[in-house]
């Protein structure tokens, strides 16, 4: 199974806390909401602890948000969609 880049990674775990923030949840009431501690929580959402696909699901129903939400985050983003930078 292919891994993502870590540039690619980054932009997911930036739209993560972007979208937590945005509802105004802290990160101790997601981290309980998805059965893991605060302290694991704020190392997955800082990429030090393995974003893993059950992680992405239970954050998705936490936080509202579809995986084609994250698919078009990266692709409206320049640094991951070269198509978009200015020539």
């Amino acid at each position: 199974m292919p891994q993502l880049n870590k540039k690619k990674l980054r932009k997911i775990l930036q739209f993560i806390k972007t979208q937590r923030e945005s509802k105004g949840y802290s990160q101790e009431y997601v981290a309980y909401k998805i059965g893991i501690t605060q302290s694991a929580y704020q190392k997955l959402e800082s990429g030090r602890l393995s974003l893993k696909v059950i992680h992405v699901l239970h954050l998705s129903d936490v936080l509202d948000f579809t995986l084609s939400a994250i698919d078009a985050y990266l692709a409206s983003d320049p640094d991951i969609n070269p198509a978009l930078s200015s020539s």
